[in-house]
């Protein structure tokens, strides 16, 4: 059940009170006349902290400094929700400007709120060295993306109800929360702290989020703040939803991101060296910026080992919208920009892009960040052998090099370019704040049902676990029972990021049915198997130490894109996408297809139209955003190649957010005979490099 969907008897409707510019000082807030029954509330009135948990950078409500076009700072609520969208109108803030924090190629140190280095070998000794080596430098920036929710953000605080009937520790004695929350720990200890109320007396009920893509880390525990601020005056159940404007402008964002690459290579193609410098756009402030350096500083390097390297990530503060985490927390970014790297290093070599990949790639003796590598065979010799022979990769790449290089002009008829990209999706926990334990229990009833009691993850991979269960207990699929672990919500002390938990679980499930297995002639029924499985804080990826290995499983892929780009009016035409996938084991083909159908369908939306207009440095009135998403008939269905494997499965949700980006700017790079730095590659990118006469 979604938020919109439920409705509590004698429930308020609450509207955020948000500023009107980027920067300034709050210096007064001029209510209208309020009616009976309808309640304001802002950052004076709170009882505890002013903060979520954990994160004290960002307020809940701004009182005195303002941070960014449309930060709350007050709440109005009550019974009919026009009234109260007309009173929020009518409230007039009183604010002294100051000068905004932009994104700039030069910033200040008060900018920097996190930064992380690592270094292994002296990378200078390369870089000096200009006669034996060969310096390749690019630059890529990405911009603001969204995720398009079915249901804007929202949330439902019922107070305690007062009864005579309860007792002290009865449901009606505690805070009810409604929330499509992925963290709802998150939520209660935020609450905790905000309302100065025991965590004990919080109860969560997880709702609806439709596809998350990480987005429902961190806001979900800001609403609930800022509604239960009003349940707690008011007394009675409040909800709080945005609007579509509200959300488009104010929802969750993937945040800009700004990657420069240095790296030498020796005459023989042999990266040497690597210099990477990360820089991440925070906005007012990023309450997972720690989890996404350390993360990007891992994955800097994309698949290539290097004999020297240095990584400087920086989170930059600025006054737009506080920016979070989804859809591969940077990784993405990361992998788009080593591949668009790769291949121009192989246009400046001229040594044909599967050649250089092959050289440089890392394998199963290769190590990432000086961190264990997975056990399972690590290598990309045989995907790239497949993709290609699947698309005639090495025909095309060479036919439409001649052809772009003998043009004469941008009017010589459609422009043809095609790029390959390589990756892997590393599952690491979210481990950098918290411990978590999954846990797996099957039972084997003696009427011959087997109950797995598990988290809840989704109907697919339900249909999944009963096809294990069938396949080696050799049951009929109306014997198996999935039912939902009822601790579930309360252990939800880590994010429940849904590739990692799919992954663990189902690997649980399977070590749950084998141990069944060998029991199920021997013991008498039932019998009961739990596996569980432990993850801890020190578990984090560390590059310092060099001790941990920083992912529990690897997957492996490739992907080839054809490109066609009209000269006259600079679009760009995907002819063609081709999709080499290593995720282990494959229980369901048929569903693994369809998810990365999608998510294949998505990327590209990133990759080729998805762009803000820059309405965040004003206040425009009644403005309405528009964000553009790729139309469906423009996206052709991807070739998928699934390559067969005998080892533990893993997540490949996010391979083709961290493939298609840099496949596309290599496709586009080859067909316009120019390096493409920046994603999304839209018309007017397209425009200042393809012109008359070049």
């Amino acid at each position: 059940m979604f938020i919109s969907d439920i409705n509590v008897p004698g429930m308020l409707h609450a509207v955020l009170i948000r500023s009107n510019v980027r920067s300034g000082k709050l210096l007064d807030i001029q209510l209208p006349k309020m009616p009976d029954g309808y309640f304001f509330f802002s950052a004076v009135d709170i009882p505890g902290k002013n903060s979520i948990w954990n994160y004290e950078t960002l307020p809940v409500f701004a009182s005195y400094e303002i941070s960014y076009l449309g930060e709350p700072v007050g709440v109005i609520a009550g019974a009919d929700l026009p009234t109260v969208e007309k009173l929020a109108s009518e409230t007039k803030l009183k604010i002294e400007k100051t000068q905004p924090l932009d994104f700039n190629k030069v910033f200040s140190k008060k900018q920097i709120l996190e930064k992380e280095c690592y270094k292994t070998g002296n990378v200078d000794n390369y870089f000096n060295n200009t006669e034996n080596y060969k310096i390749i430098e690019t630059k890529f920036t990405s911009e603001i993306t969204t995720p398009f929710n079915l249901e804007t953000e929202g949330v439902i605080i019922v107070p305690p109800q007062k009864s005579v009937q309860d007792s002290e520790n009865s449901p009606g004695k505690s805070w009810k929360v409604y929330t499509p929350s992925q963290w709802t720990d998150h939520v209660i200890n935020s609450l905790s702290n905000f309302l100065n109320i025991e965590k004990d007396k919080i109860l969560v009920e997880p709702t609806e989020s439709g596809e998350a893509l990480d987005s429902k880390l961190i806001i979900p525990s800001y609403t609930a703040c800022q509604a239960a601020a009003v349940a707690m005056i008011s007394g009675k159940p409040v909800k709080l939803m945005y609007t579509r404007k509200e959300q488009t402008l104010y929802g969750p964002k993937c945040p800009p991101i700004r990657i420069n690459r240095k790296t030498a290579c020796d005459r023989e193609g042999h990266i040497m060296a690597m210099d990477i410098k990360i820089f991440i756009n925070c906005g007012a402030g990023n309450p997972l910026l720690r989890e996404m350096i350390k993360r990007m500083i891992v994955t800097s390097t994309g698949i290539y080992k290097t004999h020297a390297l240095r990584v400087e990530a920086y989170g930059i503060k600025t006054n737009l919208v506080p920016f979070t985490a989804y859809t591969g927390w940077g990784e993405s970014e990361n992998f788009i920009s080593s591949e668009a790297h790769a291949y121009e290093i192989s246009e400046k070599l001229n040594i044909f892009p599967t050649e250089f990949k092959l050289l440089n790639a890392c394998d199963s003796g290769s190590i990432i960040l000086d961190s264990k590598q997975t056990k399972d065979k690590f290598s990309f010799a045989d995907i790239i052998q497949k993709i290609t022979l699947e698309s005639d990769f090495p025909r095309k790449y060479s036919a439409f090099k001649f052809l772009s290089n003998r043009r004469r002009n941008f009017y010589d008829g459609p422009i043809k370019g095609i790029g390959i990209s390589c990756s892997y999706q590393g599952e690491n926990p979210y481990t950098v704040l918290c411990d978590h334990t999954y846990t797996v229990e099957a039972t084997l009833e003696k009427d011959g049902t087997l109950i797995i009691t598990a988290d809840k993850t989704s109907k697919n991979m339900d249909q999944i676990w009963k096809n294990i269960a069938c396949t080696q207990l050799e049951l009929k699929p109306s014997s198996v029972q999935i039912k939902q672990n009822p601790h579930s919500v309360k252990n939800k002390a880590a994010p429940e990021l849904h590739s990692v938990k799919i992954s663990i679980l189902t690997r649980l499930v399977e070590l749950s049915i084998n141990a069944i297995q060998k029991q199920r002639f021997r013991n008498p029924l039932p019998i009961t198997v739990k596996r569980t499985v432990k993850i801890k804080k020190e578990d984090v990826i560390n590059p310092q130490t060099k001790k941990n290995n920083p992912f529990y499983g690897i997957a492996r892929g490739a992907c080839i894109v054809e490109v066609e780009i009209d000269p006259l009016i600079y679009t760009i035409k995907i002819r063609d996408i081709w999709l080499a996938i290593d995720g282990g084991k494959i229980y369901s083909e048929k569903a693994v297809i369809r998810s990365l159908e999608k998510q294949v369908h998505n990327s590209l939306s990133k990759v080729l139209v998805e762009k803000f207009d820059d309405f965040f440095g004003k206040a425009r009135g009644e403005y309405n955003p528009f964000y553009p998403i790729l139309d469906f008939t423009k996206s052709p269905k991807p070739n998928i190649i699934l390559i067969p494997s005998k080892n533990e499965p893993k997540g490949i949700s996010r391979l083709p957010s961290m493939l298609i980006g840099g496949a596309c700017m290599a496709a586009v790079s080859q067909a316009v005979n120019n390096f493409v730095e920046s994603i999304p590659v839209t018309n007017k990118a397209l425009y200042k490099i393809i012109s008359p006469g070049s």
